[in-house]
């Protein structure tokens, strides 16, 4: 029976007191129930230490770094109370639109981030961004926007829109202690159903069962909205009434509820039996916390552009192949996700299973990228057990070496990152340099890589060899020091590869570095495949186009305001993502520098970034957005971006 339009809502009504009912005769009789509801260790309350932000937005606990002192300058202290907690200094008359755990003294971006932006185009371009980001720099800058305490965006609202999107996004990014710290500062009271659907989805993902289920129990009988019937299912199955959640799977049929993967995935939860070729590309939170709760199969492919929040879900699923799951804590390690300890103490207990695939050695074949990531992971455990710096550079630069084949040198060299700093920059380790430096400034240790660098540079002169090892290297030091002598000595490259000359030579424009003229006309003749990459949207080109000269410009009286134009823009929909050379032109007219706060202006740029990796995105994207991030004050993130680029494109 299928209920008509006419009678849908009663129907609603009667699936939520019936289910709502039989939760309360399961919560009842939990105690002999086969599944047990725990809070997991992870969520208790407890005095956290002091932590860290980095470049990239991430919490990491006080380490010394390349020599014993206080943390870098890139790191900012916050203090640590609430629920992975932070001590944040509240606005006045807070909101959750207004409501944030950073301040510009612990990280944040500013309470005027949203300056001049209209909410409605805040939360189009929020809704706009790819669910993955694919550089890391841009991740730890949007990760920091959304937890930054700032005014809202000026517009009409319930006073929580803008706060469910951001809690959303950092669910996106599997960042749910994040999140969890964020809703802890909101106002509890007169919370909205986006807010509580937003808290039960990061509960579950988190793990607390507990939590979730009692939120759900609650709102289920007030609610019709498919999620919390769903929701309270989901708890059926987790306390172990199968009969009931069976019927609660009948009730929603018959009301009309449309949702094939979570009938399909429930389904085979009741019936204990592994749920067939998962998609992971855009689930719903609450599928993927129920995919933490069955046997799945996920299609290798896939891992490649996989969201945060699905390779979060494979990395820790020990059900499995321990290849694809190496894969997905590298991919992880790239991303930025986790702090340094938390994805280390994952790696380490995923390579455990090593000696046990070993012994059984049965199954499927490995593909190529599961045998590299396993032999990757064996090395690491080789320089784990080893006291020896010599051994654990030997091991690291295996590793690199094959991290080249997958284009991820950067999450190597993080997960290595513990090993690494356990090798001395001396003359005795000359032949390993050249991949220290490169780890070195994949993980923004630019104090380490500096000295690696300068001991080069003083063997340069020596011989033939070490004078090629230095070469070799130039180009990625040119991005990432200051000294006019490193960035003046850059060797004119080969036009053998002319487009990795563009990439660099783009690279180098967006950092302010110009090159002279007559590098770029000497490749006038040549075939670059940087044309053929596409590009943003037409009005997201000249939005960003626009807002970087208005950085520079001030408004004409009585001249066009072409950024606002260009923004305003941003709520139509447009198909073409592709311009040629030609089409790039800037607007002429000046505008205001206050045309858009900084939030808008990094989203904006990451909107245009889109989920690709960085080392493949068009020269012309990059220079514009590594230009915007220098533009608007942040010229530590600009050099960090062009560094990933350079790292992904093989430099």
């Amino acid at each position: 029976m299928h209920a008509s339009p006419n009678n849908r809502c009663p129907a609603f009504w009667a699936l939520g007191l019936a289910i709502g009912l039989l939760w309360t005769g399961s919560v009842l009789a939990q105690q002999s129930e086969p599944i047990k509801l725990a809070p997991p260790k992870s969520q208790a309350p407890s005095a956290a230490p002091t932590a860290l932000i980095d470049a990239s937005g991430r919490r990491l606990e006080r380490k010394p770094g390349y020599k014993t002192g206080p943390a870098g300058r890139s790191l900012m202290t916050i203090n640590s109370i609430g629920a992975s907690g932070i001590e944040v200094d509240r606005l006045q008359a807070m909101t959750p639109n207004s409501a944030g755990i950073l301040t510009a003294e612990t990280g944040g971006l500013g309470v005027d981030i949203w300056r001049s932006t209209p909410l409605s185009t805040a939360i189009k371009i929020l809704t706009e961004l790819p669910v993955r980001i694919g550089s890391s720099t841009l991740s730890g800058l949007v990760r920091r926007i959304m937890l930054t305490a700032a005014d809202p965006p000026k517009g009409q609202s319930d006073g929580e829109q803008l706060a469910v999107i951001r809690l959303q996004r950092l669910a996106a990014m599997a960042d749910y202690p994040a999140a969890l710290d964020l809703l802890s500062v909101m106002p509890r009271q007169g919370r909205g159903e986006g807010l509580l659907r937003a808290e039960a989805e990061l509960r579950f993902l988190s793990g607390d069962h507990i939590a979730a289920c009692g939120l759900v129990s609650a709102e289920v009988l007030r609610s019709q909205a498919d999620f919390w019937q769903k929701a309270m299912v989901f708890c059926q199955i987790l306390s172990g009434d199968l009969g009931k959640a069976e019927l609660g799977l009948t009730l929603l049929r018959e009301v009309g509820s449309n949702d094939p993967e979570f009938f399909a995935l429930a389904g085979a939860m009741v019936a204990d039996v592994p749920y067939q070729n998962a998609d992971l590309s855009q689930s719903a939170p609450l599928i993927l916390a129920m995919l933490l709760k069955v046997k799945f199969s996920v299609k290798l492919a896939t891992l490649v552009d996989m969201p945060p929040g699905g390779l979060r879900v494979v990395a820790l699923a020990e059900n499995q192949p321990i290849g694809l799951r190496l894969l997905a804590i590298e991919q992880m390690a790239r991303l930025g996700m986790f702090s340094d300890t938390s994805l280390g103490k994952v790696y380490v207990k995923t390579i455990e299973k090593l000696p046990q695939l070993a012994a059984e050695a049965t199954g499927a074949p490995l593909s190529e990228p599961e045998g590299r990531a396993i032999e990757r992971a064996r090395l690491f455990a080789s320089a784990r057990r080893s006291s020896i710096p010599v051994a654990k550079a030997e091991a690291a630069s295996q590793a690199f070496k094959l991290a080249a084949s997958d284009g991820n040198v950067a999450g190597t060299a993080r997960l290595f990152r513990a090993e690494l700093a356990q090798i001395p920059v001396s003359t005795e380790m000359l032949w390993f340099a050249a991949d220290a430096f490169r780890a070195a400034v994949a993980s923004d240790e630019q104090e380490r890589g500096n000295a690696w660098i300068a001991m080069l540079r003083r063997s340069a002169a020596m011989s033939d060899e070490k004078d090629a090892a230095l070469e070799t290297l130039l180009t990625l030091a040119s991005i990432l020091s200051d000294d006019e002598k490193i960035k003046g000595d850059l060797p004119v490259l080969s036009l053998d590869d002319v487009s990795r000359t563009v990439l660099i030579y783009a690279l180098r424009d967006g950092l302010g570095q110009r090159m002279p003229p007559k590098r770029w006309m000497s490749l006038l003749d040549q075939v670059s495949s940087a044309a053929a990459k596409p590009m943003p949207p037409a009005h997201l080109w000249f939005a960003l186009k626009a807002l970087n000269a208005s950085a520079k410009e001030e408004v004409v009286s009585g001249m066009a305001k072409p950024a606002s134009v260009a923004i305003a823009a941003m709520d139509t929909p447009s198909s073409a993502t592709t311009l040629s050379v030609q089409q790039l032109v800037a607007p002429t007219a000046g505008t205001r520098s206050d045309i858009a706060g900084k939030a808008a202006r990094v989203l904006l740029f990451t909107w245009a970034m889109g989920s690709g990796e960085p080392g493949a995105q068009n020269p012309i994207v990059l220079a514009e957005v590594i230009h915007g991030l220098m533009t608007l004050g942040l010229p530590a993130e600009a050099r960090r971006l062009a560094i990933e680029v350079a790292l992904g494109a093989g430099f």
